[in-house]
């Protein structure tokens, strides 16, 4: 299953960060500063030489910066708590899960759950997935996999299934 999230950077809650920061031992001075950093952050818009009023930053990560990737990667690193036993693997804001069963009927349940654990974990997150973009596929013996029918879905929203989807890992060397 490939889970796309919408604006991920830009959606990132400033308090519940602050908080896995805090979790992941970064109190006193340190957290302060981070704190300072993200909720005194404002910005505008110049166009032609025509600027919006000013404004506070209410979410998000601050982009093209160094410390923007690694604040987001804090706050979705406890992602695989959610569903411990699925086999969640994260790279930059897209979230890949790989299951395997004996038969597609017990695969797919436990899809089923691994997308209502995640659906969860996105909820309490405050971060939403563009299910256009999410998918899944299934691997196997094609014989078996065209002549079964299974629908996955998320909150009514049906999934897509597709042959074949852009998967980005990094790789250590």
């Amino acid at each position: 299953m490939y889970f796309d999230l919408r604006k991920a950077f830009d959606t990132v809650d400033h308090k519940i960060l602050l908080q896995k920061l805090y979790g992941y031992g970064i109190p006193g001075i340190v957290h302060e500063w981070f704190r300072n950093c993200l909720l005194n952050r404002k910005q505008f818009v110049s166009i032609n030489n025509i600027d919006s009023d000013l404004d506070h930053i209410n979410c998000g990560v601050p982009q093209g910066s160094v410390l923007g990737p690694l604040l987001f990667l804090v706050y979705v690193n406890d992602i695989a708590n959610a569903s411990p036993n699925s086999g969640i693997r994260l790279f930059a804001d897209d979230t890949n899960v790989f299951l395997y069963g004996k038969s597609l009927s017990e695969t797919n349940l436990k899809a089923e759950e691994v997308v209502n654990e995640l659906s969860l974990w996105f909820l309490a997150n405050k971060l939403s997935l563009s299910i256009d973009k999410t998918c899944y596929s299934i691997f196997g013996c094609h014989d078996i996999i065209s002549r079964q029918s299974n629908t996955l879905k998320l909150n009514d929203t049906v999934i897509s299934k597709v042959d074949r989807c852009k998967y980005e890992m990094a790789v250590s060397h």
